[in-house]
């Protein structure tokens, strides 16, 4: 039997039992705080469903002793009010337990995503050990790589390429240099 079913069926044993507690108590007198604490012990265990359920029949017995509760009795102007209160918090409760546990499944959830997070993140940390004149690093193997192929293996870093100026101007100079000074090739030409 899974332990959501056992709880429930536990809190329907409960929750008769504190009903008959109810029901031999002065009218007016409810046993509220079994019944809060029956829910909220629900809650941690069962799904919302059945944490509204037994919140449901808690309602019922609450209603049922309600109805059975002598007119003549002690406390009798009490009975109304502190059933209704009763109910009020039990609901209360329930829904708050149910917040809560759900929010608590999000924190977990949260958690997962964050060390699944973790785990997949590639970083590159101390020393590198590069050639001055290539650029080359050297791997954990003892193998030279490329700047580019080594960091894109341990990282999720991409590379696109292009020229520095000093390289654009290496290259080609003549076409470069107005680019370079901010003047386009027509403005060069007119002076």
């Amino acid at each position: 039997m899974s332990k959501n079913r056992q709880s429930v069926l536990i809190a329907l044993a409960l929750s008769l039992a504190i009903f008959v507690l109810d029901l031999n108590t002065p009218s007016g007198i409810a046993a509220w705080l079994p019944y809060l604490i029956l829910i909220s012990w629900v809650s941690s265990a069962a799904s919302a469903r059945q944490t509204f359920f037994i919140a449901l029949l808690i309602t019922a017995f609450l209603l049922v002793g309600l109805w059975r509760a002598p007119s003549g009795a002690m406390f009798h102007d009490l009975t109304l009010p502190n059933h209704l209160i009763i109910i009020g918090g039990v609901w209360t409760m329930a829904m708050l337990c149910v917040r809560r546990r759900k929010a608590e499944q999000e924190r977990d959830k949260a958690l997962r995503d964050l060390e699944e997070a973790t785990k997949t993140l590639k970083q590159l940390s101390g020393l590198l050990p590069i050639c001055s004149m290539c650029k080359k690093i050297r791997n954990d193997a003892g193998r030279w790589e490329q700047l580019e192929s080594f960091i894109q293996s341990r990282s999720h870093a991409q590379f696109t390429h292009g020229l520095c100026e000093t390289c654009a101007r290496e290259l080609s100079p003549e076409t470069t240099e107005p680019r370079i000074q901010g003047q386009s090739s027509k403005g060069t030409a007119a002076s």
